[in-house]
């Protein structure tokens, strides 16, 4: 082999076509390699931008149900103050209503007087009128006449 270059040192004599086969082939497994690091890089970036698109639908999920959650605890919250209000004026007005005593005791005269008989003053009216004009007697302001 007296045309062959050599490279290394004195131990090592390799041909430099044989060096640049396993140059060239350690290359490729290199190369192959790093194809398949950018593939896995790009499914990581793939599987990142689905994750940050899942969380933005969960976040805005979340936003919206907090707002919901919200307006329902403000709607409660009011309610419970106008239950409020209307407890204290109940409150405030139970000792101004009658007893269950006072009740019966009204019962009682209500029964005995019985109001349903009376009539109204208008009413009243209206009939001693009706049995005036039957026996022709007219009053107040109208020509007064009777039959004989």
């Amino acid at each position: 082999m007296p045309d062959e270059q050599f490279i290394g040192g004195v131990e090592d004599k390799k041909p430099v076509a044989s060096a640049a086969v396993d140059v060239i082939a350690q290359l490729n497994t290199l190369n192959g390699r790093i194809r398949s690091f950018e593939r896995s890089l790009s499914d990581l970036r793939d599987l990142l931008k689905f994750q940050e698109e899942r969380v933005n639908r969960i976040s805005k999920e979340v936003q919206r149900r907090q707002k919901d959650f919200d307006d329902s605890h403000h709607a409660v919250v009011d309610r419970l103050d106008r239950l409020q209000t209307e407890v204290s004026l109940i409150v405030r007005e139970l000792p101004l209503t009658a007893k269950k005593e006072d009740v019966e005791v009204l019962r009682r005269i209500v029964e005995i007087i019985k109001p349903t008989r009376f009539i109204t003053q208008d009413r009243a009216e209206t009939l001693v009128n009706d049995i005036l004009e039957e026996k022709g007697i007219i009053i107040e302001g109208k020509k007064q006449e009777e039959r004989f």
